[in-house]
Formats: C-alpha cells, sequence, structure tokens
C-alpha cells in the first residue's frame, strides 16, 4: 500500500515538473531590444543564436553595433591608459568583456592595465626605497656622532641593533628592485637601487649586477645616440630640400663630431659639403659680377656669404681682402670730399 502511495507522489511530481517546464518562459529569457538597451550585445546576439535567428539581418545589425560600441569603449580604456587611471581601465575593460561579444583586443588590454601598473609601482616603490636609505644613512651618521660625543656607547647598542636590522632589510629590498629594474631594461634605476644596496651591505657584491648593468646602459646609450643620429639626418634632409644653409652647415657640424658615425653620416656630411661648395661658388660668381660693375658694398656682402658657406675657398679670401681695401679707400675719399664741400 505504502509503495502505491510513493509511486503516485513521484508520478504527479513528474507531470507537474513537465508542465511548469512547458508552459512557463525561459527564465534566462529577456527582449533583444531591453538587452540592447542596456548595452549588453553579448547576451542578445547569444539568445539569437539559441533561437536559431543567427543567419538573420536583425543578428547581422546587432553584431555590427556591438563591434561598433566595444571598439569606442576599446578607445576609452586606451585613452585611461594613457592617463594612467588604472582602476578605471580595469572596471571599463569588465564592463566591456561582459557586455560584448570575445574581441582579440581583451587579452591585450588585460595585460597592459597589468604591466602598466605594475611598472609604475615599481618605480614609485624604487623612489620609496632610495628616499628611506637615504634617511638611514643620515640616521647612522647621527647615531655615530652620539657615539663619539658621548665617548661611548651609552645604552645605544639597542639603537645599534634596530639600525644593523634595517640596514640589511633595505639593501635586499633594493638588491630586489634593481634586479626587477633589469628585468625591464631600466638600466638608469638598476644602476642607482644596486649601487645604493652595497652601500648598505657589501656582502651583496657577491652577487654580481655591474656587469649586467653597465652592458645594458652601453647598449642603451648606443640605441639613444642612433635615436638621435637619425634625427639629426632627417632635419638636414629638410634643410638641404629647403635650402637653408645655416641649418646646413649647423647640422653638417655636429653630425661632423662624435659620437656620430657610419656610412650614412658620411654620405650626408659629403653631400652637404657639395650642396654648400656650389652655392658658395654662385655668390661668388654673382659678387663677381657686381663688383665689376662699381657695387663694391654689395660684393663684400655676398662674398662674405659664400666665405660663411666654404670658409676655406680661398679664391674668396682674396677678393675680400682686396675689395676691403677698395672699400676703406672709397669711404676715405667720400669723408674728403665732404670735408672740402663744407670748406
Amino acid at each position: 500500500m505504502f509503495n502505491l502511495i510513493l509511486r503516485a507522489l513521484i508520478l504527479s511530481t513528474i507531470i507537474f515538473t513537465i508542465g511548469c517546464s512547458t508552459n512557463s518562459p525561459k527564465i534566462w529569457f529577456e527582449s533583444t531590444d531591453n538587452l540592447i538597451s542596456k548595452g549588453n550585445f553579448k547576451k542578445a546576439l547569444s539568445q539569437l543564436e539559441m533561437e536559431g535567428k543567427k543567419n538573420t539581418d536583425l543578428y547581422s545589425r546587432i553584431s555590427k553595433r556591438d563591434n561598433l560600441n566595444a571598439k569606442s569603449k576599446i578607445n576609452r580604456i586606451e585613452k585611461e591608459l594613457s592617463n594612467q587611471n588604472w582602476g578605471l581601465a580595469n572596471e571599463l575593460l569588465y564592463n566591456l568583456i561582459e557586455n560584448h561579444t570575445w574581441k582579440k583586443q581583451f587579452p591585450l588590454l588585460k595585460d597592459s592595465i597589468k604591466k602598466l601598473s605594475n611598472e609604475e609601482r615599481r618605480i614609485i616603490q624604487t623612489n620609496i626605497k632610495l628616499a628611506q636609505a637615504s634617511l638611514l644613512q643620515s640616521k647612522l651618521a647621527q647615531y655615530d656622532f652620539n657615539i663619539r660625543s658621548q665617548n661611548g656607547d651609552h645604552g645605544w647598542s639597542f639603537s645599534k641593533s634596530i639600525l644593523s636590522n634595517e640596514k640589511n632589510q633595505l639593501a635586499k629590498a633594493l638588491y630586489n628592485l634593481s634586479v626587477q629594474a633589469l628585468s625591464v631594461q631600466d638600466y638608469a634605476n638598476a644602476q642607482s637601487t644596486y649601487s645604493q644596496a652595497l652601500q648598505l651591505n657589501s656582502e651583496l657584491q657577491k652577487f654580481e649586477l655591474s656587469k649586467t648593468i653597465n652592458a645594458g646602459l652601453n647598449k642603451s646609450n648606443h640605441k639613444t645616440i642612433l635615436s638621435q643620429q637619425q634625427s639629426l639626418l632627417t632635419k638636414l634632409d629638410t634643410a638641404l630640400a629647403e635650402e637653408d644653409y645655416q641649418s646646413i652647415i649647423t647640422l653638417q657640424t655636429i653630425l661632423s663630431n662624435a659620437p656620430f658615425k657610419g656610412r650614412e653620416v658620411s654620405a650626408a656630411i659629403n653631400r652637404s659639403s657639395a650642396i654648400r661648395l656650389k652655392q658658395a661658388k654662385l655668390l661668388e660668381k654673382q659678387a663677381d659680377s657686381v663688383y665689376r660693375h662699381g657695387d663694391v658694398s654689395k660684393a663684400i656682402a655676398l662674398w662674405k656669404q659664400a666665405k660663411h658657406l666654404v670658409p676655406s675657398l680661398s679664391s674668396i679670401q682674396e677678393k675680400l681682402a682686396r675689395a676691403t681695401k677698395v672699400q676703406s679707400k672709397l669711404i676715405q675719399l667720400r669723408k674728403s670730399s665732404e670735408l672740402q664741400s663744407k670748406n
């Protein structure tokens, strides 16, 4: 009898469950318009796909809106990253992932937020530890002063123990920061933290970092020099195209000296020298012409321009010397003439 009652209860439960599942609406379902208004494109597209509407115009339109909206949010996140607003960028990314279909930028943005925020944290920690090291050095100097002033310990041994422990802990922290700086090729901070760590604890010398740091600094300096060299060469090309001779002279002078070197530099210098010589000879020819027509002052001005372009041009130097003497005589004659006319 009991078994019959139990079977009846089980059967009625099954019937009730089936009835509820067929007659009640899907608990996960929400209208597409409502989801779009909330900006939840991901769920809207998922529902359409489950309803067999993936190849419809509606699905295509929502997918396009999803991509456009996601692109706008990605641009906003990148802007916040440039402003170093790590928390806001992270929050925006979480919202982006929740409401939009997968985009290839998602993991890249996540890595960028983590990497950039960790990098800023490392720099801040480096500055803090270096400042703490400076303060500790002052405390140690104060301790030494107290010992010498009082001619003995006089109860300062406890302070010495505390300072000694602080010194060792800080040295380890600075050493670790130096290693971290090396891992991201921040050789300047690697050098400053390692140097300070050694000042606090010379035992850290056995964990040699100097060679790695110096090699990195040399490499970094080489990259900087190459970058500057390329910038100067680009500026020189522009000056040559615009016939800006003063800039040509300045840039050529800079590139002619260390540390700039190489085939590209030599070629640029030779090209500049050739153009300067060509222009100098043109100015010399113009000066010769106006000098023959009696305009000594203008001829001198043109020869001086030519000399400025190519100081080693001997023919110009001779002409300038001769013309300057003529000009001096003409000035004297003019003055004599003016005096005679007054008298």
